[in-house]
């Protein structure tokens, strides 16, 4: 019989802590899609090595609002503009009675 693991950075488990509610509450997280297992936590007091994982939230949300703000348009260019054309090329062709 294998022997246990004797600290906690030898136990290895898909589940991850996700933190929600602003930073107010914690829970656990295992898989992905249809097939995504859920477990509460609590409040974040609760959580092991709060300081850490906080810090972290932080830095990723922090980087979630520079990246939205930042991000450019999906659809570059002058739409307005490009529709009209099409639109006015349409009208031309549809009432051209020579």
């Amino acid at each position: 019989m294998a022997s246990a693991p004797q600290n906690k950075s030898e136990i290895k488990s898909n589940w991850r802590t996700e933190i929600t509610g602003r930073g107010r509450y914690f829970h656990f997280r295992a898989g992905s899609g249809s097939a995504r297992r859920y477990m509460r936590g609590g409040r974040i007091e609760q959580l092991p090595d709060r300081e850490n994982r906080l810090r972290r939230y932080e830095k990723h949300v922090q980087r979630k609002k520079t990246k939205r703000s930042t991000r450019p348009p999906s659809n570059s260019g002058d739409t307005q503009k490009y529709n009209f054309q099409m639109a006015g090329g349409g009208r031309e062709i549809l009432n051209s009675e020579s």
